[in-house]
This record gives C-alpha cells, structure tokens and sequence, in this order.
C-alpha cells in the first residue's frame, strides 16, 4: 500500500474507533446520534424527479486566515487530501444513484477572519454569489462546494449551529438562473463539544463524507423553494438523504473503511444503498442500477 501522507494518517488514526458521530435528523443537519438503540424503521428511497449531480464537480472553499495556528489554516490540507481522493472511490461512484465520475476542483480560500456569527441568508448565500459574480468560482449544474469558515456562531433556517447542527446544505439561484449547490461547515473559535466528539478533523471528514453522498443525489434537499418533484433520492418514510440515513434512522453507527485509487483509505459512515436493501460503502460492487425501478434522473 502507498505510504500515507501525515495527513492521511491523522485521518486514518483519528477515525479508527467506531464513534457516536454528528448526524442529520433530516437531509441537511448534523446532530447527535441518539444512543439508545431501537427497531429501524421501514426505509424505502425514492426518486421523485429532481435535480441529480451525476458527473459532480467537489471544490471546497475556506474562510478564514491561513496562518499559523488558525484553524481554518490548519483543516484545509486534509478537507482537500479527503476530497480530491473520494471523488475516485467506491464511495462516490454509485451507479445505482446514477451518479458516475466524479472530480475535485482546487480548493478557494478567502482569507478574512470575520469572528462574527454569520447567517445563512445575510452572509453565506451573498459571499458565495460574490465569489460567483467576480469568476472565481463558476457554478454549473453538476458542482458542490462545501465551505468550512471560522465562526462564533452560525444560524440557518432558525437554527443555531452547536445547539442544533453541525452541518448543513442549501441551494441559492441568483441573477443569470444559476443555481449554487453549497454546504456549510462551521469551525469554531471554542470548543463545541456535540460537533467535536472525536476531533475537529475527525467529526468533520465523517460529517463532509454524509453531506456530500446527500448532496449529489438530491441537491435541493433544503432549498425553501424546493417542491416535492424537485427533489432527488430521499427516503419516503423520513424524508432523509442517503448520506444520513444509514447512521440517523438505520443507527448504523460502525465506520467502513474505504479504499482509494491512490492506495490510501479512509473510515467513513455507510450510505444507504436501496438495491441492498442496507448500509455500504462500496457501491462499486453493486451490478444492477436501482435507479431502473426508481426512475432515471434529470440531467
């Protein structure tokens, strides 16, 4: 096997044990996974006609300062080392989703501390229509970027991160009709224990890893707008997203170790996948497309 990088060792060795890690109670936030275990209840996963990211461009942004001991800084090489090796892996590749080749985009930093609490609508949403307007990045129909930024506090749809998620997803459409796919990380200046169960990096791979299964197979999971038939795949009993599913309704919450061309590998949490009926992380072995009964998606 290759030898790893220092950050792919931090990776590893931070994920080794199984964790009670940050899940979503639906397709776009990240909670504490309950304890208590209980029957899983009746899971089928249906497509109901939305926008699907089938060949998904990831490019991660940053928002903070790079210098030392910032830990905007100090995320970055493994968020990208995770990314640009999980876009070549069983664990995005999942035919039965109709998501095929996927690719990573280097990553954007914007180097501003801002120290503040940021709102979703006030703040996200307008910096990342910004960095459209200017060309620095250039949304299209098949791109994810998921934005970890140094916060005091974060507040989405009336919700607070820490106490209320971890994580979450969104999608905003500006002037020219173009539709910016996004996630949103928060780092924190102190300790917030719920987000931070393992380590920063650790919580935040295993996190990365759920909201980006999520957000390529239905990428307008939390758009205010978002219609029923605008959805992609999500689970008809509790409305959640592949990337949670298997750890917030299933309660898997044993990792799976994911090897990468590279020759490195990574624990991440399984996703749902439909024709298993189950949890995996190895889509690649899966011969007949679910997508068949469930019905193609949009280009």
């Amino acid at each position: 096997m290759k030898g790893l990088t220092f950050a792919a060792i931090l990776i590893h060795t931070s994920l080794f044990n199984t964790v009670t890690a940050q899940n979503a109670s639906d397709a776009t936030i990240g909670v504490n996974l309950p304890t208590a275990a209980a029957a899983p209840p009746a899971t089928g996963v249906v497509y109901s006609g939305g926008h699907v990211l089938q060949n998904p461009t990831i490019q991660p942004i940053y928002w903070g300062h790079k210098t030392a001991g910032h830990i905007v800084g100090l995320v970055q090489p493994p968020m990208d080392l995770f990314y640009s090796e999980i876009v070549g892996s069983s664990y995005l590749l999942m035919p039965e989703y109709q998501v095929q080749e996927a690719t990573f985009n280097t990553s954007y930093f914007y180097e501003m501390d801002n120290g503040a609490v940021l709102d979703d609508t006030l703040d996200i949403q307008p910096f990342l229509i910004n960095l459209a307007k200017k060309g620095i990045i250039y949304p299209n129909q098949n791109t994810y970027y998921p934005v970890y930024v140094r916060v005091a506090g974060l507040l989405w749809n009336n919700l607070e991160s820490c106490t209320d998620f971890c994580y979450y997803r969104n999608s905003v459409t500006y002037a020219n009709g173009q539709t910016i796919y996004y996630g949103v990380f928060p780092l924190y200046m102190s300790f917030c224990t719920p987000c931070t169960s393992i380590s920063q990096i650790a919580n935040l791979i295993i996190n990365s890893a759920m909201a980006l299964a999520s957000a390529v197979t239905n990428p307008e999971a939390s758009s205010s707008s978002a219609s029923q038939a605008s959805l992609g795949y999500v689970d008809s009993v509790s409305g959640v997203g592949i990337g949670e599913l298997c750890r917030t309704v299933r309660k898997v919450s044993k990792l799976e170790e994911v090897f990468t061309v590279n020759g490195r590998y990574f624990q991440l949490p399984p996703l749902w996948s439909e024709k298993l009926q189950g949890c995996t992380a190895n889509f690649q072995t899966l011969a007949v497309p679910v997508a068949a009964l469930l019905g193609a998606p949009t280009q």
